[in-house]
């Protein structure tokens, strides 16, 4: 049996964004076959996000990732190779600094099952200037 893995920008309601409305992170944001576009608004003060004050500014994409059937999904960065478990309510922000560069690939898994991998581009963001 094949594993499902389903990823957008379809935040659930009452998801905690750390600190943050959902609206003042991202405008019209979809995820395609393999890319997100979308707004991404200038957002400063995000210190839910990050302890680091250089990480409390800049653009956000929140994306969620869901499947019926895994017990795991896991969500790596790239460039940064960082690769975080995504909690119960399935989403993960992400800070967008260089959308030619970065991308994530989501990985769904079930002991027995062979994991389900999808990965998507930032292409096709637009990052709003700082006000």
């Amino acid at each position: 049996m094949s594993l499902d893995l389903t990823v957008d920008a379809d935040i659930p309601d009452g998801v905690d964004l750390l600190g943050k409305d959902l609206d003042e992170l991202q405008s019209n944001v979809k995820v395609g076959r393999r890319s997100v576009s979308g707004t991404l608004h200038y957002v400063t003060g995000y210190t839910g996000f990050s302890s680091k004050t250089e990480e409390q500014s800049g653009h956000y994409v929140a994306i969620h990732a869901d499947s019926d059937d895994a017990t795991t999904i896991t969500a790596k960065m790239y460039p940064s190779g960082m690769e975080v478990e995504l909690d119960s309510d399935r989403t993960i922000i992400i800070r967008v600094t260089n959308i030619n560069n970065q991308r994530v690939t989501f990985t769904a898994s079930k002991e027995g099952s062979a994991p389900v991998s999808k990965t998507f581009s930032f292409t096709g963001l637009n990052l709003e200037k700082q006000s």
